[in-house]
């Protein structure tokens, strides 16, 4: 009994951790508004959970919501029809707390954008002082924003979204500890009350 018992440990022990799913995280899009023309700026990001660079197949869903400073507000999400997200370049890095759009020596892109363009969300920044450019445009030629060299709130690589103060959700590394360290005490005492008997 005792050698199955620590049989039956040993291979949960040897679970590869990577068969864990990944979750889902959810991103709310900082608001600049030194670098928005008294515009205003919402809404959210969720990836499928990568952690390091992204690519546009990362990206499940995005909505945003611009108010212009004249008091239009648009809003659009990627489950528009014409919805389009594009993402390129070495440098869009998502953590556990934030998206940024960086500075590794490439041309890093991001846009979310509807009906061709005419709404769209974009964050563009090219080696060294070439360029960098933010913009919001909300339908029917009018830009709510494009503002070059923006200061992003002295952030560098610029912090484009960011994890809310949403409750902590146990990464599932750590919920395979803790399984395994209640299933490691579970068979101690297992253990021990067969020893007790003789």
């Amino acid at each position: 009994m005792k050698r199955a018992i620590l049989a039956i440990v040993a291979l949960i022990a040897l679970l590869p951790v990577s068969q864990i799913a990944r979750a889902d995280l959810t991103y709310a899009i900082v608001n600049y508004p030194a670098d928005q023309s008294g515009a205003t700026l919402s809404g959210n990001i969720k990836t499928d959970g990568t952690i390091g660079a992204l690519v546009s197949s990362n990206i499940l869903s995005w909505s945003w919501t611009m108010k212009a400073a004249g008091g239009t507000t648009t809003t659009v999400s990627s489950s528009d029809a014409t919805a389009v997200t594009s993402l390129f370049g070495p440098g869009i890095i998502a953590s556990q707390t934030t998206i940024t759009v960086g500075t590794l020596g490439g041309i890093d892109d991001v846009d979310l954008f509807s009906h061709g363009g005419d709404f769209d969300l974009g964050y563009n920044r090219q080696p060294g002082a070439l360029l960098a450019h933010y913009f919001g445009k909300i339908g029917g030629g009018n830009v709510a924003w494009t503002t070059q060299f923006p200061d992003m709130g002295g952030t560098d690589p610029w912090v484009i979204a960011e994890v809310g103060h949403a409750p902590a959700v146990p990464e599932p590394s750590m919920i395979l500890v803790a399984g395994f360290g209640a299933l490691s005490g579970i068979v101690y005492s297992l253990v021990r009350r067969c020893n007790v008997r003789g």
